[in-house]
């Protein structure tokens, strides 16, 4: 990041794969700043994780095929183990994960794909954590179409791959290993049920499918409304340059 006018270096902004950078920034006496493509609940979970004491610490990888639950962060619920992302599952990308999470908490400041009404409970946990540098809430970051013939195109493409697939395609579940069933019998469910179970969730007449459409359309507006001016995220961006611009001014002080 460059201030405007000058060639001052306000600050590095780096992804989250890629926090050697830091290093880099470190030598030119610049902050680090990180990129979060997820969302605020996965990064309250690697910070959690992290900060855990060898006492508190759960080896998750031994809990993978059970049924334990866990409190987090940015959950209302307890979370079952097996639902966690796999990264957290496995031993190398879990240790990758907690390293990346320290890494994390070096930094002036996270940004990350998200807005604060979408995932407020993730948002507080980290606002309100003396020990996570500050968050900011820049999304939703999505891909926009120039124009309509654009997205056409790209519906386009996803049919002709769909139109590619063998015909009578199945999802094969194995109740066991999927779902943690005693249950060893496998399923195949075909296309057609997938089609009809999805319809009869979403469309008229059904009180939980009613609801989640509401929801839905309700977080839509919401998403759109937040990156206008006076928006959460429009006043997270805001903030977040404010810093970049006290970078440089810090800067130019000490030299």
């Amino acid at each position: 990041m460059v201030s405007a006018g000058s060639t001052r270096i306000a600050g590095f902004v780096v992804d989250v794969f890629c926090t050697p950078m830091m290093d880099v920034a470190a030598e030119f006496g610049v902050p680090s700043y990180v990129f979060f493509t997820s969302n605020a609940t996965i990064l309250g979970v690697m910070f959690h994780m992290e900060n855990l004491s060898p006492e508190e610490y759960v080896d998750l990888t031994e809990l993978k095929d059970s049924d334990a639950e866990l409190e987090l962060p940015g959950f209302v619920n307890p979370v079952p183990v097996k639902m966690l992302p796999a990264p957290f599952l496995d031993k190398e990308f879990g240790s990758k994960f907690m390293s990346i999470a320290k890494r994390m908490r070096e930094t002036k400041g996270i940004m990350v794909n998200t807005f604060e009404e979408l995932e407020s409970s993730a948002v507080r946990f980290l606002a309100e954590n003396d020990k996570v540098p500050p968050v900011y809430p820049v999304g939703p970051l999505i891909h926009v179409f120039n124009n309509k013939n654009e997205e056409e195109e790209e519906a386009m493409e996803i049919m002709k791959w769909l139109d590619n697939q063998p015909l009578s395609s199945v999802i094969k579940l194995d109740y066991k290993k999927d779902f943690g069933s005693d249950n060893t019998k496998v399923m195949l469910v075909t296309a057609e049920e997938i089609d009809i179970g999805i319809r009869k969730l979403m469309e008229g007449g059904n009180a939980c499918g009613e609801e989640i459409k509401r929801r839905v359309k309700e977080m839509s507006e919401t998403s759109k409304v937040v990156l206008v001016e006076g928006g959460s995220s429009y006043n997270s961006v805001g903030l977040l340059i404010e810093d970049f611009m006290n970078n440089v001014h810090t800067h130019s002080m000490s030299c």
